[in-house]
């Protein structure tokens, strides 16, 4: 289901990493790819002992050129999943809190991650991180970003906030709507109370990975988009 070259991968990748400015070479660029590549053969393979993964319509994630993925936010693991699922190196926009996590910023910072956070807590980092955006777009990059802004507290949607609109309004690149099905529950969820604060659960769950036709820029709003995520997710519950 998830092949990866594994010829690809080198160990310096590891020790290339920029800041959310820098401009990114075309050697760095590759470099972190294959940097990316390493990692995702590792978590492919621990997600398909853990769960039993399930896509449909991984064939909608352009191949190349600048395109939006937007999905719902379950839980705290869900960037592996979507991760692993798409057909290329995608770049992750994350609230900075995530991205400061003691340990994890290198590696964030190797793979491209984008760090967000809301006009009123940093309104300078958030003028970094729309530049940062734009820049990969144009350069033709996969942007991933949870429209929702926050973990799902009741395993419904929480209302979409209108950054993914406006990006792909602005950059003028499609939007492809993803959803994850399965995590409600798992330990990496709130249905328990804060994720990690209850005990797994016995045997593989299926997780379903699913993504629907890209959203043609001119065609994009904030209200079609819930619709979009909404039917993907009531078609494969």
């Amino acid at each position: 289901m998830f092949t990866y070259d594994t010829t690809r991968a080198t160990a310096e990748a590891f020790a290339v990493a920029a800041p959310i400015d820098a401009p990114v070479s075309r050697g760095r660029r590759r470099i972190r790819e294959l940097c990316a590549d390493c990692v995702r053969i590792v978590l492919a393979d621990l997600l398909l002992v853990l769960y039993r993964l399930r896509t449909v319509g991984l064939e909608n994630i352009p191949t190349e050129g600048g395109a939006l993925v937007i999905h719902n936010h379950v839980s705290v693991v869900d960037w592996l999943f979507v991760f692993v699922a798409c057909p290329r190196v995608p770049r992750f926009v994350m609230h900075y809190r995530d991205y400061d996590r003691p340990g994890f910023r290198w590696l964030f910072d190797a793979f491209g991650v984008i760090p967000i956070a809301p006009k009123k807590e940093d309104p300078e980092l958030l003028a970094r991180a729309d530049r940062a955006i734009d820049e990969a777009l144009a350069a033709g990059d996969l942007v991933v970003i949870c429209p929702e802004g926050t973990m799902t507290p009741d395993g419904e949607l929480s209302p979409f906030r209108e950054g993914a609109t406006r990006i792909a309004r602005r950059c003028n690149v499609p939007v492809v709507p993803v959803v994850l099905v399965g995590l409600w529950g798992s330990i990496f969820s709130r249905k328990n109370g804060s994720p990690l604060s209850s005990l797994p659960r016995a045997g593989r769950a299926q997780v379903s990975i699913v993504a629907g036709p890209p959203v043609a820029p001119g065609r994009v709003s904030t209200a079609y988009l819930v619709e979009m995520v909404t039917l993907l997710r009531g078609r494969h519950r």
